[in-house]
């Protein structure tokens, strides 16, 4: 039976913080596709287990921009999060699963399944959190991109037609319908409008 002493507490302790600093590196490498990954998967269950949290995001969208440092920090916050809970958990998981670690198998097993069960609410909790202001940053850029590269062909009515659809912005069903006019008024002015950069 391996000694429990302060080195190798220590020793424990390091390998759980190297674990918690590689996660939390490998979750800002991914959290971007990660974000847009989620969001498609909320736009096809959305309009059955979470339209009021979608429709939430557009309302929010059509108040006009944001500052994206908050989103830079709500992804750090996100990184951190998840780099510091799969680090511990994994560190965890290795010490349960230990020959010379004194508990129950069945005892093991409630520990376990209680703590990934855990790591993965936190998880949906900090998605919860980030994900909003994300959208949020994403749709306002792209609504202000493409009125820009229009406004030159637009009459000041149909701009402010157009502004007057995002602020009054309720769900994805107006979302749809002004990027499709915007869509139609590129069409019809012979403009080429850049990629919304969420769907």
């Amino acid at each position: 039976m391996t000694e429990d002493t302060p080195i190798t507490r220590y020793s424990q302790i390091r390998r759980a913080v190297i674990a918690s600093v590689i996660a939390a590196v490998l979750v800002i490498i991914f959290i971007q596709p990660l974000l847009r990954f989620v969001w498609s998967t909320l736009l096809v269950f959305g309009p059955r287990f979470v339209k009021a949290f979608v429709d939430s995001i557009y309302r929010s969208a059509a108040m006009g921009h944001r500052n994206h440092v908050d989103v830079m920090v709500l992804m750090i916050f996100f990184a951190f999060v998840s780099g510091s809970s799969l680090g511990a958990s994994l560190s965890c998981t290795k010490r349960l699963l230990k020959p010379t670690e004194k508990m129950k198998p069945t005892s093991k097993r409630r520990a376990l399944v209680s703590m990934w069960a855990a790591v993965v609410m936190l998880h949906i909790c900090a998605l919860g959190i980030v994900i909003p202001p994300f959208a949020d940053l994403q749709h306002n850029t792209s609504f202000r991109q493409r009125l820009a590269v229009l406004a030159p062909k637009l009459t000041e009515n149909e701009e402010e037609e157009l502004e007057a659809q995002w602020a009054m912005m309720r769900n994805r069903g107006d979302f749809d319908a002004i990027k499709e006019r915007m869509e139609a008024l590129a069409i019809q002015h012979g403009i080429e409008l850049p990629p919304t950069l969420l769907k």
